[in-house]
């Protein structure tokens, strides 16, 4: 399938929730970005194997079975030190990250809002 030729970029948005997935999906999309999805940490990591530089970032669940969030976006670092990452959790905000990670990345706590997004999103893509 072609790019849409407004598009903002590709986002690959991570989650173990297929309701959550679809959901971030649509709103994704309702921002002008391309998306691929994944349903866990490792499918992530093959999807961003693939083609680690056609992500403007990740958005992915902190907490998922198998490999984390957190672990799955170590990984992608080794691939892709310059990758950008916005967590999303039901849990306090960032749990797990360590003070230097916080700093790396963005975070949004589930539910989020299309509104909320959107400004997380321009934070970290304008940073």
């Amino acid at each position: 399938m072609a790019a849409d030729p407004e598009s903002n970029g590709r986002i690959l948005l991570v989650d173990d929730d297929p309701m959550v997935r679809r959901v971030g999906e649509r709103m994704i999309g309702l921002l002008h970005f391309d998306v691929t999805t994944a349903a866990g940490g490792e499918e992530a990591l093959e999807r961003f194997r693939e083609a680690p530089g056609a992500f403007r970032l990740v958005l992915m669940d902190l907490s998922m079975p198998g490999m984390s969030g957190q672990d799955a976006w170590r990984r992608m670092r080794e691939i892709h030190p310059g990758v950008k990452v916005l967590f999303v959790s039901g849990y306090s905000e960032a749990e797990g990250l360590t003070e230097l990670e916080r700093e790396e990345v963005g975070f949004v706590q589930k539910p989020y809002r299309l509104d909320d997004l959107r400004k997380k999103l321009s934070e970290i893509l304008d940073d």
